[in-house]
């Protein structure tokens, strides 16, 4: 990995701040100026990624020092970085959750540490004032090997209450305020008990994409922005250097629609580098699997809300069964588990 990468991290004081939305209009409006912008989401995430891929125009990648090693995190950064202007990074939960109660493992601050990646915080504005920069100075000076260059204030009453508060982080010293965003003035995005709804053309519309691209660009200074990802310290570069094995090709039917779609990227690749020719079939649309198949993928997704119709798709179920009897593997998790079992109960 260069480090010569543009990079920032979109990091949040706690979830629900709007850090997703304000990513995905970041990433939309550095599109919109002409850049190639990489995006990439701290932890284990299927949701997020599917906004900001759609926002950036290429693949989001998922990082993790817990579940992937500090090696590998640096080498798909690097990796999937190659040809981008800027690489943006949106943190998960709070900027220092992670895996362990008592370190940076597995959190938004250990990605940030180990790219040397300037981190941006967002913050909740509601019901504060002066308070606000006690929050950043805590955030600032928690971690020392993590730099946070600026503070992006969401949810600000007015224009004056922007200002106090700025003012107020200015006074104590700490990172500048590179934004405000009112109350209000980011588009909604749809939501459900698990959070957001994985992102397509209906969940995610051009307009609405535009519009928070539209936002940031008034609300946001992206030009310091840009500065600041462009003073990313130097990482030590470790390079893609992954052993291919040479095995048979086999040919893989990945379940993928609107009810089955959590998949990582960077594992489908890691797939097809090893033999794996990934057909993609619908177990909501299809009435039969795809010829000469040698295992089945069944990822995560939301059969229980399309359950009647999986249900109704007899002739798909019906396929799943005999390749089940005929002793070819099948892989099923989260949700493609639960299309496997013989019911479910929804939630009505």
């Amino acid at each position: 990995m260069s480090g010569l990468v543009p990079r920032v991290v979109i990091a949040g004081a706690h979830s629900g701040v709007g850090k997703t939305s304000i990513a995905v209009g970041l990433a939309a409006a550095l599109r919109g100026r002409g850049l190639k912008v990489q995006p990439f989401k701290t932890g284990p995430d299927f949701l997020d990624p599917t906004y900001l891929t759609i926002a950036a125009k290429r693949h989001c990648y998922n990082l993790d020092g817990w579940m992937m090693g500090e090696d590998y995190v640096r080498a798909l950064f690097g990796r999937a970085s190659s040809g981008a202007d800027l690489s943006l990074i949106e943190g998960a939960m709070g900027l220092f959750d992670g895996a362990d109660p008592a370190s940076c493992e597995g959190s938004s601050a250990q990605a940030a540490i180990l790219l040397q990646a300037p981190v941006v915080l967002v913050a909740d504005a509601r019901g504060m004032s002066r308070s606000l920069a006690a929050l950043v100075k805590g955030y600032a000076e928690f971690e020392p090997a993590l730099r946070l260059a600026g503070v992006i204030l969401n949810r600000v009453g007015s224009e004056r209450h922007a200002a106090w508060i700025t003012e107020s982080i200015k006074a104590s010293g700490l990172p500048p305020v590179l934004g405000a965003v009112p109350d209000g003035a980011l588009p909604s995005l749809f939501s459900r008990h698990l959070g957001l709804v994985s992102a397509d053309e209906d969940t995610l519309s051009s307009a609405t994409v535009a519009g928070l691209a539209d936002a940031v660009e008034k609300h946001l200074d992206i030009e310091k922005i840009i500065e600041t990802a462009s003073k990313a310290g130097t990482s030590p570069a470790v390079p893609w250097s992954e052993e291919i094995r040479r095995a048979r090709r086999v040919r893989l039917g990945l379940a993928r629609d609107k009810a089955f779609h959590f998949y990582y990227q960077d594992n489908l690749e890691a797939l097809s580098r090893r033999g794996a020719e990934i057909i993609e079939f619908s177990p909501l649309r299809d009435d039969h699997l795809p010829e000469r198949l040698n295992a089945l993928y069944l990822g995560g997704g939301y059969p229980e809300v399309h359950a009647e119709e999986l249900a109704a798709n007899q002739p798909m179920l019906e396929a799943v069964r005999g390749f089940a009897r005929s002793g070819k593997p099948i892989y099923a998790e989260c949700g493609g588990l639960i299309y496997l079992t013989s019911g479910i109960e929804t939630i009505n």
